[in-house]
Protein backbone atom coordinates (compact mmCIF):
# COMPACT_ATOMS: atom_id res chain seq x y z
CA UNK A 1 0.00 0.00 0.00
CA UNK A 2 1.42 3.84 -0.18
CA UNK A 3 0.33 6.48 2.10
CA UNK A 4 -1.19 9.02 -1.15
CA UNK A 5 -2.49 8.56 -4.71
CA UNK A 6 1.10 9.81 -5.94
CA UNK A 7 3.66 7.66 -4.27
CA UNK A 8 1.15 4.67 -5.62
CA UNK A 9 1.81 6.16 -9.18
CA UNK A 10 5.53 7.43 -8.22
CA UNK A 11 7.09 3.92 -9.88
CA UNK A 12 5.21 4.86 -13.15
CA UNK A 13 8.27 5.44 -15.93
CA UNK A 14 6.08 8.18 -17.71
CA UNK A 15 5.22 10.03 -14.58
CA UNK A 16 6.66 12.38 -11.96
CA UNK A 17 5.31 13.66 -9.00
CA UNK A 18 6.14 16.88 -6.58
CA UNK A 19 7.84 16.32 -3.32
CA UNK A 20 9.61 18.14 -0.91
CA UNK A 21 12.91 17.41 -1.84
CA UNK A 22 12.83 17.53 -5.40
CA UNK A 23 9.98 20.04 -5.98
CA UNK A 24 8.19 21.05 -9.32
CA UNK A 25 6.23 24.28 -8.75
CA UNK A 26 4.77 26.92 -11.03
CA UNK A 27 5.22 30.36 -9.83
CA UNK A 28 2.72 33.29 -10.23
CA UNK A 29 1.66 36.78 -10.03
CA UNK A 30 -1.56 37.81 -7.63
CA UNK A 31 -3.90 39.59 -9.44
CA UNK A 32 -7.56 40.96 -8.31
CA UNK A 33 -9.05 39.00 -5.72
CA UNK A 34 -8.75 35.88 -7.18
CA UNK A 35 -6.85 35.68 -10.30
CA UNK A 36 -2.94 35.33 -10.89
CA UNK A 37 -0.70 35.68 -13.75
CA UNK A 38 2.22 33.19 -14.49
CA UNK A 39 5.61 34.19 -13.67
CA UNK A 40 7.49 30.88 -14.53
CA UNK A 41 8.32 27.56 -13.21
CA UNK A 42 11.11 25.93 -11.12
CA UNK A 43 12.73 22.69 -10.29
CA UNK A 44 13.97 22.41 -7.28
CA UNK A 45 16.59 19.39 -6.83
CA UNK A 46 18.00 18.67 -3.22
CA UNK A 47 21.72 18.35 -5.36
CA UNK A 48 23.43 19.91 -7.33
CA UNK A 49 23.66 20.46 -11.08
CA UNK A 50 26.92 18.77 -11.93
CA UNK A 51 25.70 15.87 -10.37
CA UNK A 52 22.43 15.76 -12.46
CA UNK A 53 21.04 13.27 -14.45
CA UNK A 54 17.33 13.39 -14.74
CA UNK A 55 16.74 15.09 -18.24
CA UNK A 56 13.60 13.76 -19.23
CA UNK A 57 11.83 15.32 -16.10
CA UNK A 58 13.56 18.71 -16.89
CA UNK A 59 12.42 18.04 -20.58
CA UNK A 60 9.02 17.60 -18.76
CA UNK A 61 9.23 20.96 -17.14
CA UNK A 62 10.90 22.79 -20.25
CA UNK A 63 7.52 22.12 -22.23
CA UNK A 64 5.80 23.75 -19.57
CA UNK A 65 7.42 26.77 -19.88
CA UNK A 66 8.18 27.06 -23.15
CA UNK A 67 4.58 26.58 -23.70
CA UNK A 68 3.33 29.56 -21.47
CA UNK A 69 6.43 31.26 -22.57
CA UNK A 70 8.02 31.95 -19.24
CA UNK A 71 11.34 30.90 -17.99
CA UNK A 72 12.27 27.57 -16.28
CA UNK A 73 14.61 27.80 -12.91
CA UNK A 74 16.89 25.44 -12.23
CA UNK A 75 17.24 25.92 -8.48
CA UNK A 76 19.75 23.81 -6.35
CA UNK A 77 19.50 23.09 -2.85
CA UNK A 78 23.17 21.49 -2.39
CA UNK A 79 23.97 23.85 0.16
CA UNK A 80 20.99 25.46 1.66
CA UNK A 81 22.49 24.78 4.48
CA UNK A 82 25.35 27.13 4.11
CA UNK A 83 22.68 29.68 2.72
CA UNK A 84 23.61 29.15 -0.55
CA UNK A 85 21.18 28.05 -3.65
CA UNK A 86 22.52 27.21 -7.10
CA UNK A 87 20.41 29.16 -9.37
CA UNK A 88 20.28 29.38 -13.53
CA UNK A 89 17.68 29.44 -16.67
CA UNK A 90 17.15 26.41 -17.86
CA UNK A 91 17.72 27.33 -22.15
CA UNK A 92 16.75 24.81 -24.94
CA UNK A 93 19.40 24.68 -27.56
CA UNK A 94 19.01 24.38 -31.32
CA UNK A 95 19.42 21.11 -30.84
CA UNK A 96 17.41 20.50 -28.44
CA UNK A 97 19.32 19.71 -25.90
CA UNK A 98 18.76 21.53 -22.45
CA UNK A 99 21.29 24.10 -21.11
CA UNK A 100 22.23 25.56 -17.05
CA UNK A 101 25.00 27.80 -16.42
CA UNK A 102 23.92 28.08 -12.58
CA UNK A 103 25.35 30.60 -10.17
CA UNK A 104 25.69 29.49 -6.25
CA UNK A 105 24.10 32.90 -4.83
CA UNK A 106 23.83 33.79 -0.85
CA UNK A 107 20.77 33.23 0.27
CA UNK A 108 20.19 37.81 0.49
CA UNK A 109 21.20 37.72 -3.24
CA UNK A 110 19.00 34.76 -4.57
CA UNK A 111 15.78 36.67 -3.59
CA UNK A 112 16.18 39.69 -5.59
CA UNK A 113 17.44 37.41 -8.82
CA UNK A 114 14.73 35.00 -8.45
CA UNK A 115 13.03 38.42 -8.81
CA UNK A 116 15.11 39.35 -11.71
CA UNK A 117 14.49 36.47 -13.82
CA UNK A 118 10.57 36.77 -13.20
CA UNK A 119 10.78 39.87 -14.22
CA UNK A 120 9.25 41.87 -11.02
CA UNK A 121 10.44 44.00 -8.28
CA UNK A 122 8.92 43.93 -5.45
CA UNK A 123 9.81 45.36 -1.62
CA UNK A 124 7.08 43.28 0.67
CA UNK A 125 7.95 40.26 1.56
CA UNK A 126 6.10 37.04 2.88
CA UNK A 127 3.14 35.35 1.65
CA UNK A 128 0.78 36.19 4.41
CA UNK A 129 -0.47 32.53 3.61
CA UNK A 130 -1.00 29.66 6.43
CA UNK A 131 1.45 26.71 5.82
CA UNK A 132 0.61 24.13 3.66
CA UNK A 133 1.53 20.30 3.06
CA UNK A 134 4.86 21.42 1.47
CA UNK A 135 6.17 23.98 4.23
CA UNK A 136 8.98 21.80 5.28
CA UNK A 137 11.43 23.86 6.18
CA UNK A 138 14.16 24.64 3.72
CA UNK A 139 13.71 26.64 0.90
CA UNK A 140 9.93 26.38 1.36
CA UNK A 141 10.10 28.32 4.33
CA UNK A 142 13.02 30.96 3.19
CA UNK A 143 10.54 31.42 0.19
CA UNK A 144 7.57 32.33 2.47
CA UNK A 145 9.59 34.83 4.23
CA UNK A 146 12.09 36.28 1.34
CA UNK A 147 10.08 36.60 -1.61
CA UNK A 148 7.25 38.95 -2.40
CA UNK A 149 3.60 38.52 -0.45
CA UNK A 150 2.44 38.85 -4.38
CA UNK A 151 4.40 35.73 -4.91
CA UNK A 152 2.09 32.43 -5.38
CA UNK A 153 3.57 28.82 -5.42
CA UNK A 154 1.92 25.63 -6.13
CA UNK A 155 3.37 21.96 -6.69
CA UNK A 156 2.78 20.24 -9.72
CA UNK A 157 1.63 17.64 -7.59
CA UNK A 158 1.55 14.90 -10.60
CA UNK A 159 2.25 15.02 -14.00
CA UNK A 160 1.52 11.99 -16.17
CA UNK A 161 3.21 12.44 -19.84
CA UNK A 162 2.82 10.84 -22.79
CA UNK A 163 6.12 9.78 -23.65
CA UNK A 164 8.24 10.14 -20.74
CA UNK A 165 8.70 13.90 -21.50
CA UNK A 166 5.49 15.67 -23.26
CA UNK A 167 2.70 16.59 -20.12
CA UNK A 168 -0.24 15.00 -21.06
CA UNK A 169 -2.28 15.15 -17.25
CA UNK A 170 -1.59 17.57 -14.83
CA UNK A 171 -3.15 16.28 -11.90
CA UNK A 172 -3.77 18.20 -8.58
CA UNK A 173 -4.46 15.81 -5.74
CA UNK A 174 -7.07 16.79 -2.81
CA UNK A 175 -7.23 14.83 0.32
CA UNK A 176 -9.48 15.15 3.68
CA UNK A 177 -12.37 13.36 5.21
CA UNK A 178 -15.38 14.17 3.57
CA UNK A 179 -17.27 11.83 2.05
CA UNK A 180 -15.94 10.98 -1.93
CA UNK A 181 -19.58 11.78 -3.34
CA UNK A 182 -19.52 15.11 -0.91
CA UNK A 183 -16.12 17.03 -1.54
CA UNK A 184 -15.94 19.38 -3.85
CA UNK A 185 -12.89 22.06 -4.97
CA UNK A 186 -12.86 24.93 -2.71
CA UNK A 187 -13.03 28.51 -3.82
CA UNK A 188 -9.80 29.34 -1.03
CA UNK A 189 -7.53 27.28 -4.00
CA UNK A 190 -9.00 29.40 -6.54
CA UNK A 191 -5.75 30.86 -7.22
CA UNK A 192 -3.86 27.49 -7.27
CA UNK A 193 -6.73 26.17 -9.82
CA UNK A 194 -6.05 29.24 -12.01
CA UNK A 195 -2.26 28.33 -12.12
CA UNK A 196 -2.98 24.37 -12.79
CA UNK A 197 -5.69 25.69 -15.43
CA UNK A 198 -3.08 28.35 -17.15
CA UNK A 199 -0.08 25.80 -17.62
CA UNK A 200 -1.77 23.21 -18.39
CA UNK A 201 -3.50 24.80 -21.29
CA UNK A 202 -0.08 26.31 -22.27
CA UNK A 203 1.06 23.02 -22.56
CA UNK A 204 -1.60 21.11 -24.57
CA UNK A 205 -2.27 18.58 -20.92
CA UNK A 206 -5.33 17.79 -19.26
CA UNK A 207 -6.13 19.77 -15.77
CA UNK A 208 -7.31 17.20 -13.39
CA UNK A 209 -7.99 17.06 -9.67
CA UNK A 210 -7.65 13.41 -7.86
CA UNK A 211 -9.71 12.78 -4.88
CA UNK A 212 -8.68 10.73 -2.25
CA UNK A 213 -9.68 10.22 1.50
CA UNK A 214 -6.86 10.57 4.11
CA UNK A 215 -6.06 6.78 4.16
CA UNK A 216 -3.77 4.46 2.22
CA UNK A 217 -4.05 3.70 -1.06
CA UNK A 218 -3.96 0.16 -2.89
CA UNK A 219 -5.81 -0.97 -6.02
CA UNK A 220 -9.13 -1.14 -4.88
CA UNK A 221 -9.28 2.27 -3.09
CA UNK A 222 -11.96 4.06 -4.03
CA UNK A 223 -11.11 7.93 -5.33
CA UNK A 224 -13.09 11.00 -7.24
CA UNK A 225 -11.47 12.09 -10.30
CA UNK A 226 -12.55 15.49 -11.68
CA UNK A 227 -11.48 17.39 -15.10
CA UNK A 228 -11.51 21.08 -15.08
CA UNK A 229 -13.11 22.39 -18.20
CA UNK A 230 -12.95 26.12 -17.18
CA UNK A 231 -12.17 28.17 -14.32
CA UNK A 232 -13.88 31.68 -13.80
CA UNK A 233 -12.60 33.78 -10.87
CA UNK A 234 -15.30 36.79 -11.02
CA UNK A 235 -18.12 33.67 -10.74
CA UNK A 236 -19.92 33.96 -7.85
CA UNK A 237 -21.33 30.72 -5.98
CA UNK A 238 -19.93 27.54 -7.64
CA UNK A 239 -20.06 29.03 -11.34
CA UNK A 240 -15.81 29.73 -10.51
CA UNK A 241 -15.31 26.15 -11.31
CA UNK A 242 -17.05 23.77 -14.17
CA UNK A 243 -15.88 20.41 -13.88
CA UNK A 244 -16.58 16.72 -14.91
CA UNK A 245 -16.79 14.33 -12.57
CA UNK A 246 -16.64 10.38 -11.97
CA UNK A 247 -17.03 9.05 -8.30
CA UNK A 248 -16.01 5.84 -6.35
CA UNK A 249 -13.33 4.92 -9.23
CA UNK A 250 -10.69 2.74 -8.18
CA UNK A 251 -7.12 3.86 -7.87
CA UNK A 252 -6.24 0.98 -9.99
CA UNK A 253 -8.57 2.05 -12.94
CA UNK A 254 -7.51 5.67 -12.59
CA UNK A 255 -4.20 4.72 -12.95
CA UNK A 256 -4.79 2.22 -16.15
CA UNK A 257 -6.70 5.13 -17.17
CA UNK A 258 -3.99 7.86 -17.02
CA UNK A 259 -1.39 5.51 -18.58
CA UNK A 260 -3.47 4.90 -21.63
CA UNK A 261 -4.43 8.25 -22.15
CA UNK A 262 -8.43 7.56 -21.52
CA UNK A 263 -10.16 8.95 -19.32
CA UNK A 264 -13.40 8.47 -20.17
CA UNK A 265 -14.82 11.62 -18.62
Amino acid sequence: MSSNFDKYLSLEERVYISTDEKAMLVWGEASGSNDASLLGFTYNYPGEYEHFTETDELQMMQKFAHGNDVPLLWIGKGRFDSRKLEVGQVTEQSDGELRVNPEWLDLDRAASRLQEYFGTDYNQMGTGKAKNKRTAGGFHDWSRANLPERFKKQDLDIVVTSDGVKPQYLIELKRSYIDLDGWTPFKDDLRNYVLQMKSATGSDSVPLIAYQNKEAISDDSKMTLFKINNINPDAGGPNWINTDRENSITAAEFKRRLLEGDLRV
